[in-house]
């Protein structure tokens, strides 16, 4: 009789093969209970290292959002620099047309009361 037939056979006669099968599903009964144990002891370990990988990817994103906000304010103050310089180059150029512009017309009045 095979360890399958055990059961069936056991059930109508009691028997040496009811307490042997009874072994056999007590027997499978704890190592379905130790797999599942180890089941959730690894589905733990899982979770940890989802948990873990998740909470690793927020730091690398805020890290990149700083660093990119970083680099942004370091370009936005380039630019302000760079457009002061600008601006100051200009408001010099004006004042040198200003006077180079007065001084014509004051060489183009001298002239004028020279010839007249």
């Amino acid at each position: 009789m095979s360890k399958s037939d055990c059961c069936g056979e056991a059930a109508t006669n009691s028997s040496p093969e009811l307490v042997d099968c009874a072994d056999v599903v007590t027997k499978c009964a704890h190592e379905l209970l130790q797999a599942a144990e180890d089941l959730r002891k690894y589905a733990k370990h899982l979770q940890r290292e989802i948990d873990e990988f998740e909470e690793y990817e927020r730091r690398c994103i805020r890290d990149t959002e700083a660093h990119i906000y970083a680099k942004q304010r370091e370009v936005d103050s380039a630019i302000a620099a760079a457009e002061a310089s600008v601006q100051a180059e200009i408001e010099q150029s004006k004042a040198e047309l200003a006077s180079y512009l007065q001084k014509a017309q004051d060489v183009l009045q001298a002239e004028r009361r020279a010839f007249f």
